[in-house]
């Protein structure tokens, strides 16, 4: 019995090694590759990667900061563009105030889906709470979840998700 207990432990201690081994060795060719590349690179990276899970999406462009900004307010107005609910997460998450009259636009563009309005109240929320709360205010009775977002937003007061840091980005899982 103690035999086995002690290759448990040893089997659990080794996969754990190995975990934490790949981990961050992943995290340091992502720094790498996000830091040293050019804000296109971030951004193409951002659009094509299957290598992060849903939350972690944006990293590249968290990686590349303030300079990744204006591609991404350039070409999160078309409505077509891959992963766009993610690139208006991204400009919310890092409190980007130049992204708010582009997000303003699609905010009280009718013709947006309610999931990309409600994307975007949250952006706005993050950037500048007292514009968000203005905006939810006048978005309670819309229907989906623009409308539960709204209401979230002037219930709860603070907005729906966490922002997501550099150091986030940066940590071990």
């Amino acid at each position: 019995m103690k035999l086995f207990l002690e290759e448990k432990v040893f089997f659990n201690r080794r996969r754990f090694l190995m975990g934490a081994a790949s981990f961050c060795l992943l995290t340091i060719v992502i720094v790498f590759a996000a830091r040293s590349a050019t804000p296109e690179d971030a951004f193409e990276m951002f659009l094509t990667t299957t290598e992060f899970s849903e939350g972690e999406l944006i990293d590249p462009l968290i990686l590349q900061g303030d300079d990744v900004v204006p591609i991404v307010l350039e070409n999160v107005k078309n409505k077509e563009l891959p992963r766009r609910h993610y690139a208006i997460i991204f400009l919310g998450n890092g409190r980007y105030k130049e992204s708010l009259p582009t997000l303003r636009s699609i905010l009280f563009d009718s013709s947006e889906s309610n999931t990309i309005r409600a994307q975007t109240l949250e952006a706005i929320t993050q950037i500048d709470f007292s514009l968000g709360l203005t905006f939810a205010k006048q978005h309670l009775d819309a229907e989906g979840q623009l409308g539960l977002f709204s209401n979230h937003i002037v219930a709860k007061l603070q907005p729906v998700y966490e922002q997501r840091t550099l150091k986030d980005v940066l940590r071990p899982h």
